[in-house]
């Protein structure tokens, strides 16, 4: 993936997270100068070979010598005044010395970086050994941390996978209860597994800052790596991290070898290797050999640093860039990864992605995201090339939400255009995050102020931009817009999605519109304590989605025919069969409404009004409830329903009113707890054009998930309560068109025995007015945004274009009464409510 990027990406890339961090450290290099009085050439190339760049996933190590030119640009221009070639190649000799580190999994990819860096050094001949601790094999996505080894194994990891014996499984569980924390062991305060590499931290950058130059410098790095990961310490260290990794590996049967509880683990620290059984030893040598366990504060000790006495590393890299793969990691196929990442507690976020209903895999590119903030230094900054449309794929939204809420995100940009598909993200670090610290860059590396992250950092806003060609497009200031956070939790307030919106008119129109009018329901997030101003809470409709029989029931015997009925003797009335005074009911289906209109298609299947009914399922003869019986179960006394569907062609946000009937899981439920008037200026709202647009903004996709239909905003039943008159008469005559919807016209009041006149004229008058108010109650009081709105919803075509019209047309009428403080005077005639009516039958 990496050597896909193509450069213009890369250089995008580059600009978003690595050049902030070269001007603060230029800028930290001129203060130190003025501080110490020394030459401010100098200092600034000093502080600019700090900074470190690490690609967790580098494969030929493409990001990392475009990085590397950068960087010796920068040192160059410091140092010698010009970028003159000699200039480059002395410059960047000591910044792939000291500045660059990469890790891929592939051992011929990481030979492959470290020949690339070295052409790139301008050093012949066969890879300098500095290279060999700066570039390492290993999987950047399965590793212990200090803290992690000190918690012991999480019972997480004897959760079963396929071929696993579920039994052996418990009991590994019960077996890894941590032993008596009054005695001096890994779980203990009075002892605990000795982390620290801080000898070995300080040396290296002592190293770093005395050295009588690049080449004398590198030598001394080169020896002391090698010295130090051939130490009895670190290959005892390293073996206690690979047996906390391997649990999440280990065969749960009986066969396999005793496997890695917190009591194995507890000896393993104390006696080494030899404390634990040799089978134990062997597969944990196995398993490290096949996974490429790899623990970043043991392989780049400089950078990590364990102090004595504590389990967290302090440090991190100043910039991480990297374009990983995307590959699926998959609950079904139970690879280590997954199970690593559900139990460990490395990837809190992306765990929570995975464990979301109807979400079985999750992009390997998000856990390298995810991983990125671990390894990244608190004042950091890091950039990701992951795949298009990440902004809306099912488990990412854990991950960009709280990126969003720790005010740590900093841009997504998302290309769809030929030239590429992929998202830039970019990303700072987290002083507030439980896990590695700063107290000062080990190797006196920058500390980033606020100026590097362009006002976007702890608490500011982000930028965003989709539907991109290329990246010059972000030129184009209407494309890109910023979104804080506490906007992007008014927008979505119960999932943290960020909505892909086309430019900066859109978002300003949406984030207006969400802080008038709230969403339907604004449910309690994980981990968030809140209190609601609405009556209600964060649900004043008293809203229950549901849905009521699911479609796979057609084959069952629950859903019946027309044939099939016909045949038994039943007889059609309107749209429900009688036979021996008991009904059938039709089963409404997502292609059978359109907006106020139930009837767009006749019904395929009925189900009997009142139950049991007998179905085969499985073999087997089981009972099903009836339409009232379901509908009882679910609380709903009227005789009439409230649904939504999935989007069509022309329109997204599709809300009806339906006859008491049955439904398709496909056709979910809405059953407000509000008297019927309130339930018309419901569907009227979710009807609008306004609403509409919203729903255009943010849903993407052939479904509308209840999740997402909870977080379009709709006006309180408090807000709609003055306006009742004009929207009822008006929902009533789209509404009731047959005859089939007579107990909802009765409920409204309606004292006409016959269902109103299909006049399309009339009703798209009547419509048109609904569409002004509405646009009125959202908030949209300029006429400019009122035509941006219809252009961008119904283009120029001639029918849906004089809908638009005649929806402006009311707004401008509204507009002027309004304005001479007088009533509106309708132009529909005669006036709503007291249309033109069906003849009786």
């Amino acid at each position: 993936m990496t050597d896909g990027l193509p450069p213009a990406f890369t250089d995008c890339l580059l600009d978003s997270a690595l050049e902030p961090v070269l001007e603060a450290a230029a800028r930290r290099g001129a203060q130190d100068a003025k501080r110490k009085k020394k030459d401010e050439a100098a200092e600034v190339a000093k502080a600019l070979l700090t900074v470190t760049v690490c690609d967790p996933a580098c494969g030929s190590g493409s990001l990392l010598v475009a990085a590397a030119h950068r960087i010796a640009r920068r040192v160059a221009e410091a140092r010698e005044g010009n970028q003159s070639p000699d200039a480059l190649r002395r410059a960047m000799r000591e910044v792939v010395g000291s500045c660059v580190y990469g890790v891929d999994v592939n051992g011929e990819a990481v030979e492959r970086t470290k020949d690339r860096l070295r052409i790139a050094a301008g050093v012949p001949g066969m890879t300098p050994p500095f290279l060999d601790g700066h570039v390492r094999q290993g999987n950047a996505l399965i590793g212990a941390s200090p803290e992690q080894i000190e918690s012991g194994v999480p019972d997480e990891a004897f959760r079963p996978a396929d071929g696993d014996d579920r039994g052996h499984a418990r009991a590994l569980r019960r077996a890894n209860a941590k032993p008596d924390p009054g005695q001096a062991t890994l779980f203990s305060e009075q002892g605990g597994y000795a982390h620290s590499n801080e000898a070995l931290a300080k040396s290296l950058a002592k190293i770093g800052r005395l050295s009588g130059g690049a080449s004398a410098g590198d030598r001394d790095r080169a020896a002391e790596y090698s010295k130090w990961r051939d130490s009895a310490a670190f290959h005892a260290k390293r073996l206690v991290a690979d047996a906390w990794c391997a649990a999440f590996a280990w065969a749960k049967t009986p066969g396999a070898p005793p496997a890695i509880v917190n009591r194995v683990l507890l000896d393993l620290r104390e006696q080494g290797a030899e404390g634990i059984l040799p089978e134990t030893l062997a597969e944990i040598c196995r398993l490290r050999g096949e996974h490429r366990f790899f623990h970043w504060h043991l392989e780049f000790p400089d950078v990590f640093r364990v102090r004595e006495g504590e389990t967290r590393w302090r440090g991190g890299f100043s910039c991480v860039l990297s374009a990983p793969p995307r590959e699926k990691i998959d609950r079904r196929e139970g690879s280590t990864v997954f199970w690593f990442a559900t139990g460990s507690g490395a990837y809190p976020e992306c765990a929570v992605g995975l464990a979301e209903p109807g979400v079985p895999a999750l992009r390997a590119d998000l856990l390298f995201a995810e991983r990125v903030t671990a390894i990244l230094a608190p004042e950091g900054r890091a950039g990701c090339a992951v795949a298009p449309g990440t902004a809306a794929a099912p488990g990412a939204r854990h991950l960009l939400d709280g990126l969003m809420r720790r005010g740590t995100l900093a841009s997504l940009y998302d290309f769809a255009g030929p030239g590429a598909q992929v998202c830039l993200l970019t990303f700072l670090g987290d002083p507030g995050l439980d896990g590695p610290v700063l107290d000062g860059p080990v190797l006196d590396g920058p500390v980033l102020g606020n100026q590097a992250r362009g006002g976007t950092a702890h608490g500011g806003g982000a930028r965003f931009a989709f539907w991109l060609d290329g990246p010059a497009a972000l030129g184009d200031d209407g494309r890109s817009f910023t979104l804080t956070p506490d906007e992007v939790a008014l927008i979505s307030p119960n999932t943290g999605a960020l909505p892909a919106f086309r430019g900066a008119r859109d978002a300003a129109l949406i984030a207006a519109i969400y802080r008038r009018v709230p969403a339907l329901w604004k449910e309690t997030r994980r981990g968030e304590a809140r209190r609601d101003e609405t009556p209600a809470g964060g649900n004043p409709w008293k809203m229950r989605l549901a849905t009521a029989f699911p479609r796979a029931a057609a084959g069952t015997g629950l859903f019946r025919a027309e044939r099939e009925l016909r045949d038994e003797g039943w007889e059609l009335a309107g749209s429900t069969f009688i036979r021996d005074g008991q009904r059938m009911l039709p089963v409404y289906e997502p292609s059978m409404i359109g907006l106020f209109d139930h009837e767009v298609a006749r019904p395929r299947h009925w189900i009997a009004e009142h139950g049991p009914v007998a179905v085969q399922r499985k073999g087997e003869t089981v009972e099903r409830p009836g339409v009232a019986d379901r509908l009882a179960e679910l609380g709903w006394n009227w005789e009439w329903l409230c649904a939504w569907r999935a989007p069509v062609l022309d329109r997204t946000a599709v809300a009806v009113f339906l006859p008491r009937a049955a439904a398709t899981d496909s056709l979910p439920l809405m059953l407000p707890r509000v008297v019927p008037p309130f339930a018309a200026a419901l569907i009227a709202a979710q009807s609008s054009l306004v609403f509409e647009y919203v729903a255009r903004q943010k849903i993407v996709g052939s479904v509308v998930p209840a999740a997402d239909w909870k977080q379009l905003p709709v006006p309180t039943p408090d807000m709609l309560e003055p306006h009742l008159p004009f929207i009822v008469p008006r929902v009533l005559e789209l509404v009731y068109t047959s005859s089939d919807m007579a107990p909802f016209s009765r409920d409204l009041d309606d004292h006409g025995e016959d269902p109103f006149a299909w006049d399309p004229d009339r009703r798209a008058r009547l419509r048109a007015e609904l569409d002004a108010l509405f646009f009125r109650l959202y908030g949209i009081d300029g006429r400019e945004d009122v035509e941006y709105i219809i252009e961008a919803l119904l283009g120029g075509e001639d029918d849906s274009w004089r809908a638009g019209k005649l929806a402006l047309a009311a707004y401008d009428r509204m507009t002027e009464a309004d304005t001479a403080g007088v009533e509106y005077e309708t132009r529909v005639f005669p006036p709503p409510g007291h249309g033109p009516r069906r003849p009786p039958s």
